[in-house]
């Protein structure tokens, strides 16, 4: 068996605007382009990218010819590429080429034989692997994964077991069910961020190789790429939280060399207007790349501690968050609804 590097979720193009100034938010994406080099310049034998290769259908094209550069030299030394569309990777329409798409038809016109770009479900004969690449919808993908053949390796770009998944930026989700019944070894999972295992070890959720925000920090002290050998599933150690994470109090910030910095404490409502202050000061002269406000300021009123920033409020799900406060049937009127002003 030939050995098999997989990354993830890499995001390149992301352009942050919450806890960064307009300097470090292209300092950011400089930073993601020269982590994505450092792993890629490693890989020895193929290398499949699991999806979320950029962080959204159309990114500068600046980064896209950085990508590029970066893959065709490391394609000239004769390993085959996998390039698997994620959520992320895809345009809005099927008429508009993607920055991902682009990418791949550069790379395919220019290597034919070694790269491929995966949109369709497709079994590597080489790696004994049956790659599940991101759908257009959940039925779509229920689809593909109900025809995956018996073989040691599934590999998908989709949540596990959240069932609210499907309803958010066009995240996809396989139930424990499907994962149990699967006709195979090892289920490989990108999408999500933070590395954990399941169903004794046959789900493998791998984690990004290298965070892009402050909540990718967030769950583990550490974050890996996944190699497949004849040995089996191999973590290699990609990133640590030590000396590039640190959470610190509002009240005494400083420049600890940390790329990522949650700003906590508490405050009480008077004090407010002095957090804000102290962030956005420290933010125009920090090394950081990302500086976000964690910092719980006491309710004027009733004396509830609060803790709302920008992060959160874009995050937010309404829809999710209507459909947990409803029974079965309930939810089942509000998704027709939805489907059908989708489709009027």
């Amino acid at each position: 068996m030939t050995q098999l590097t997989i990354l993830n979720d890499v995001h390149i193009g992301a352009q942050r605007a919450s806890g960064t100034t307009p300097l470090t938010a292209w300092q950011l994406r400089q930073y993601l382009i020269k982590s994505f080099k450092e792993l890629v310049d490693g890989v020895e034998g193929d290398l499949l990218i699991l999806g979320d290769l950029f962080d959204t259908g159309n990114i500068p094209m600046a980064d896209v010819l950085a990508t590029w550069e970066i893959l065709r030299a490391w394609l000239e030394r004769g390993q085959k590429c996998y390039l698997v569309l994620g959520n992320h990777d895809r345009t809005r329409t099927l008429t508009t080429l993607s920055s991902f798409q682009f990418l791949c038809r550069l790379l395919t016109a220019q290597f034919p034989g070694q790269v491929q770009e995966i949109d369709d479900p497709v079994y590597l004969k080489e790696h004994d692997a049956y790659v599940v690449s991101s759908s257009p919808n959940q039925d779509l993908f229920n689809a593909a994964l109900a025809a995956v053949p018996k073989c040691t390796y599934l590999m998908v770009h989709c949540n596990f077991n959240n069932n609210f998944a499907v309803e958010s930026d066009h995240s996809l989700n396989m139930s424990v069910e499907q994962a149990a019944v699967a006709p195979v070894k090892h289920i490989i999972f990108a999408h999500e961020h933070q590395a954990k295992t399941a169903i004794n070890g046959k789900v493998y959720i791998a984690g990004n190789q290298f965070p892009s925000s402050i909540s990718d920090c967030l769950g583990n002290d550490a974050k890996y790429m996944t190699v497949l050998t004849n040995a089996g599933i191999q973590k290699i150690e990609t990133w640590n939280r030590k000396g590039n994470y640190a959470e610190q109090d509002w009240r005494s910030l400083s420049d600890d060399g940390s790329k990522f910095i949650r700003v906590v404490g508490d405050a009480v409502a008077t004090e407010a207007a002095d957090v804000v202050s102290a962030i956005a000061k420290f933010r125009n002269k920090s090394k950081a790349l990302v500086i976000t406000n964690a910092v719980k300021v006491e309710g004027a009123s009733d004396g509830e501690q609060v803790q709302i920033t920008l992060e959160q409020v874009k995050s937010f799900d309404v829809l999710s968050a209507l459909l947990e406060c409803l029974d079965e049937r309930e939810q089942g009127v509000v998704k027709a609804l939805l489907s059908s002003k989708e489709t009027a």
